[in-house]
């Protein structure tokens, strides 16, 4: 992958996201939101896409 992200790509990124801060009761503005939001991101451009995938590494 470039390194760039599709709008495809930022739904994803964006529904993964709102999953984990509801699982996990964080609010999306937080500091512990921002920090699952960089390793959401890492995991994602590390080319792991499977949404099942990414729910199973982070919530």
């Amino acid at each position: 992958m470039s390194g760039m992200l599709a709008p495809d790509d930022l739904q994803v990124l964006q529904k993964i996201f709102d999953i984990i801060c509801e699982k996990r009761h964080i609010a999306k503005n937080s500091i512990e939101a921002k920090r699952e939001a960089r390793i959401l991101l890492d995991i994602y451009m590390a080319g792991i896409r499977s949404e099942s995938q990414l729910l199973g590494m982070l919530v």
